[in-house]
């Protein structure tokens, strides 16, 4: 599958591999979460950071498989294009509600402008690229972005390979940023 420097999944797999090496591994992942639980201030052994870690793992696992310990740019972006509704999307649900409950401030499950600000920070995306990205992600205009609403953006990313979609957003690439560390 042949990339750009401009592709997402290229941006993606770039601003994952914080050592730099070619290559991700589940830490790296664990790298975004680290940086979400700083963020949000939680402890390792809160609930929120427990179930966090998990979905993220089960990602993991259901994207490259349980023998993946790392793998190069060629087989992480083989792997996405072969994402089809059923366990990799089941787990992008965990990751979804994961998330969402650590970011909202109510008990609504979903997440108002501010707190979607909030959230984007954590992944690079500031300023008119995260009012953008929520006005693209808040379909039915209700001031809200929920779980169906990041669940259907991440099923267009993946399925109808829109990466200008606002689920591109959701996976770090609308606003590169800096490794994530």
């Amino acid at each position: 599958m042949p990339t750009t420097d401009t592709d997402p999944l290229r941006q993606l797999f770039t601003r994952l591999d914080a050592d730099r090496d070619g290559h991700l591994r589940s830490a790296d992942y664990q790298r975004l979460v680290d940086r979400i639980l700083r963020h949000y201030q939680l402890d390792e052994d809160d609930h929120e950071a427990i179930v966090l870690r998990a979905a993220y793992a089960r990602y993991w696992r259901e994207l490259l498989g349980d023998d993946a310990e790392r793998v190069n740019d060629e087989t992480f972006f083989a792997a996405h294009c072969l994402v089809t509704p059923g366990p990799v999307f089941q787990a992008l649900n965990g990751i979804v509600h994961a998330v969402l409950t650590i970011a909202r401030t109510g008990y609504e499950n979903t997440i108002n402008k501010e707190e979607f600000n909030r959230l984007m920070s954590v992944l690079g995306v500031t300023g008119p690229a995260a009012a953008a990205a929520f006005s693209w992600l808040d379909s039915d205009a209700d001031g809200k972005v929920g779980c169906a609403e990041f669940i259907r953006a991440a099923e267009g990313y993946f399925l109808a390979e829109d990466h200008t979609a606002p689920g591109a957003v959701l996976f770090g690439m609308y606003d590169p940023a800096p490794p994530i560390s």
